[in-house]
């Protein structure tokens, strides 16, 4: 077992499994906790990896089975040959579903994520029980960022802060700040800043992908039940108007959804506020599988 999987270990009620999943001959880490009939799996954001829930696996895994996974060239997975495209990166999903045998989980997917997890289940909605987006992405949000920098200050005020968080080190800065969040123990502090650091060091997992291609574009979600978080703060608050507004019409648009958005709160929900993505899965699991309360 690995250190960090050793202070998750430490973490998790139930405690971790570390597993490897073949994709074509491609490795695909993971950690699984947790046990139950009903099950989630977890989706990072751009340039995360599994370790960034930890927040969750320790609320959750008392309810269900929980699958947290690195996407390819990120945390202990396998590079992909190649730029990413939305093909691979749904086949990389639907492997590691099938390598941990999770039938019709509840998918949960925080920004670049929370856009995978919709377009997975818009396509293959008998596969999903349901899903939680915590302030997801959305086809348009290139345009909407583009727009955003139409004035030389506003240009400023991306690439000062904007670029910079969705960079790998920017992730990583956000990471080593939401440690103190995950546990007060010196040990696991240290153990996972420095799994933190490593990731700073990693290259832009989307370089090169099309993320305004035409198979990005997700269909309604389907009769399934639908949760999206909404963050408030950021830089521009026309382009969070925006975005808010783009993500509550997702929800709108599913026959069994709900936008709630987490007053003063920036994007990263699940750090910030894990309470109330805790509490919107185990409502999307409540109406699944029936009460997850205890």
């Amino acid at each position: 077992m690995s250190e960090v999987a050793a202070v998750l270990d430490d973490l998790v009620p139930g405690g971790v499994r570390e597993h490897f999943y073949d994709r074509g001959g491609r490795r695909l880490h993971a950690y699984v906790a947790g046990t139950g009939e009903a099950s989630v799996l977890f989706e990072a954001g751009r340039n995360d990896v599994a370790l960034t829930w930890t927040p969750l696996l320790i609320r959750l895994a008392p309810f269900a089975r929980l699958v947290a996974y690195d996407r390819a060239g990120l945390g202990e997975s396998d590079p992909a040959e190649g730029p990413a495209s939305f093909a691979r990166l749904l086949g990389d999903l639907a492997a590691v579903l099938e390598g941990a045998g999770t039938t019709r989980p509840v998918l949960v997917g925080h920004s670049f994520g929370g856009r995978l997890a919709h377009l997975f289940a818009a396509r293959h909605p008998d596969q999903v029980a349901g899903a939680v987006l915590v302030d997801p992405g959305c086809a348009s949000l290139s345009a909407l960022q583009r727009e955003a920098q139409a004035t030389p200050m506003r240009r400023a005020m991306h690439l000062g802060a904007g670029a910079l968080a969705l960079s790998p080190l920017g992730t990583a800065l956000a990471a080593r700040r939401a440690v103190a969040t995950f546990t007060s123990n010196p040990a696991h502090r240290r153990a996972l800043a420095a799994a933190s650091r490593r990731r700073s060091r990693r290259g832009d997992e989307l370089a090169g992908c099309d993320l305004e291609a035409d198979d990005g574009d997700p269909p309604p979600f389907g009769p399934a039940p639908l949760v999206v978080l909404s963050a408030t703060r950021q830089r521009d608050a026309t382009v969070r108007e925006r975005l808010t507004a783009l993500q509550a019409g997702l929800a709108a648009a599913a026959p069994a959804g709900r936008h709630a958005v987490v007053p003063d709160c920036g994007h990263a929900i699940h750090h910030e506020r894990p309470d109330r993505v805790a509490e919107a899965v185990v409502e999307v699991l409540g109406r699944v599988y029936g009460n997850h309360s205890r």
